[in-house]
């Protein structure tokens, strides 16, 4: 009877099968079968983005850069980027760079409160896909969401004065009608709702938000039926003042509003362009992913958010001037310089510093990089010569992250503190060596990444104690490396 004999979707190439689905093949009857005929290729592997931070201190006027950087993936890999679940588009103010065949950069040259919400940025390619996500969060004073200046409502029915704002920090709004607090509705999202309205209700109501930023004001007028031309006396407005304020021309109520509202826009802008007024650079926070495991690309951001151009740029590493072959730096434009390392290693946990300059001044802003990596001996020696009487150390210090347990051992017990031996920080010291001190010490390092293990000789004058009958046959290597599983 014939049967079929499902093979792992890892088994089948690329081109015979959908990505992320599984395929039946009928011609071959097991997996050795498969391998021999077809030959199993090189597999492939999904994007993986790299998680993005962004500062919790932007501000309008600022330019911002998102960097969608895969740290891994097998080629090729497409990019697209979202804002709140729509496609993005480039505009005069958001542009969209292609870096190189493993990222891309989002940049908003100058934010404003129509840049606030989520940012997606997915990636793809034969074998899977990844997205990673950030928010965008500006701080900025006060906006009034609704220009409404006046309310009519009928006695007896219920009406809604709308006093919301938006801002960040969230903006504390108040209402006030002469004088007198005015209490919002229970969602406390700035709206004053009256049920039923009454006689007494009518008049203006002043509307205030206020954060750390700043404070906006602005008055609704509710009128009722039947009152409109007491409330229209009461609020003082002089027409032939109006008239003569805008050159002869009488503007309405929401006229004026957006008159206003386009001149404030107009000069917000125009003040707080970047490189409007010469100021020295100003560098946006620089954060990387942690943990940080070896063979991750990495890639750390230095992106001036203000400041005259012409701005230069320079890197150092853990104060000294960077000079590595595994390091690359990349101009991305007049305000953007990257550190961009393929490769991680360990050589690469330190401290990187960027600067800025120009003509008015400078910055700069350092970032750890952190590595995680499974132990790495700090001193490798095989054998410690000595002669009673003198002191010696058999040092088993590594290097690693997360930090790694340390076991010495002699004839496999382990060695504690004791007179005149003292085990601390991986070091074995013994202060007065003994014949009987002579032999083979074992040392065991491991974290969650892995563990190695070394044999250390001890011999005294030059010769190895056999008599003591602890020393087996020296290996050929003295150390070995257990991966964890």
């Amino acid at each position: 009877m014939n049967t079929r004999k499902k093979v792992p979707p890892s088994l089948v190439p690329a081109q015979q099968r959908a990505p992320g689905s599984a395929t039946e093949i009928n011609q071959y009857h097991s997996e050795e079968n498969y391998k021999r005929h077809v030959g199993l290729r090189q597999l492939g592997v999904p994007p993986q983005i790299v998680p993005v931070k962004l500062s919790d201190d932007l501000e309008i006027g600022q330019r911002l850069g998102i960097v969608c950087s895969v740290r891994k993936g097998t080629q090729p890999i497409t990019f697209q980027w979202r804002k709140d679940g729509g496609l993005l588009h480039e505009d005069q103010l958001v542009r969209i760079s292609h870096n190189d065949d493993y990222q891309e950069t989002l940049q908003i040259l100058y934010l404003n409160s129509s840049h606030v919400g989520n940012y997606t940025c997915s990636t793809k390619n034969p074998y899977g896909s990844d997205q990673m996500g950030v928010r965008v969060i500006l701080n900025h004073a006060p906006i009034w969401i609704s220009n409404e200046t006046s309310v009519s409502g009928v006695a007896g029915e219920n009406v809604s004065l709308n006093c919301e704002a938006s801002g960040h920090p969230t903006p504390i709004i108040t209402m006030l009608k002469e004088g007198k607090a005015q209490q919002a509705s229970p969602t406390g999202n700035g709206r004053l709702r009256i049920d039923p309205v009454k006689p007494g209700d009518a008049g203006t109501y002043t509307c205030n938000a206020t954060n750390a930023l700043g404070s906006i004001t602005k008055t609704i007028t509710l009128q009722l039926s039947g009152e409109a031309k007491m409330l229209e006396g009461a609020t003082g407005t002089d027409p032939q003042r109006d008239t003569q304020a805008y050159g002869g021309s009488k503007m309405a109520p929401q006229e004026e509003i957006m008159l206003l509202s386009a001149l404030c826009l107009s000069i917000l802008f125009t003040s707080g362009t970047v490189g409007s007024a010469p100021s020295p650079p100003q560098i946006a926070q620089m954060k990387v992913p942690d943990p940080l495991e070896e063979g991750q690309r990495l890639v750390i951001v230095c992106a001036a958010v203000k400041g005259s151009l012409p701005i230069s740029f320079s890197w150092r590493k853990d104060n000294a001037p960077l000079n590595s072959s595994s390091v690359r730096i990349v101009h991305s434009d007049d305000y953007q310089d990257q550190l961009q390392i393929d490769k991680l290693g360990i050589d690469h946990a330190a401290n990187y510093t960027c600067s800025a300059r120009n003509a008015f001044g400078s910055d700069q802003m350092s970032v750890s990089v952190n590595l995680n990596f499974a132990p790495v001996w700090v001193h490798d020696v095989p054998e410690i010569r000595s002669v009673p009487g003198e002191s010696i150390s058999i040092d088993c210090r590594v290097s690693a992250s997360p930090t790694a347990t340390i076991r010495i051992s002699k004839g496999k017990l382990p060695l504690r503190n004791s007179h005149g031996v003292r085990v601390a920080d991986g070091v074995l010291e013994i202060s007065t060596v003994k014949l009987t001190d002579a032999g083979v010490y074992t040392c065991e390092a491991s974290n969650d990444l892995g563990s190695i293990e070394k044999n250390i000789l001890l011999s005294l004058n030059g010769e190895i104690a056999d008599f003591l009958g602890v020393i087996p046959k020296w290996p050929t290597h003295s150390s070995r490396i257990v991966t964890a599983t």
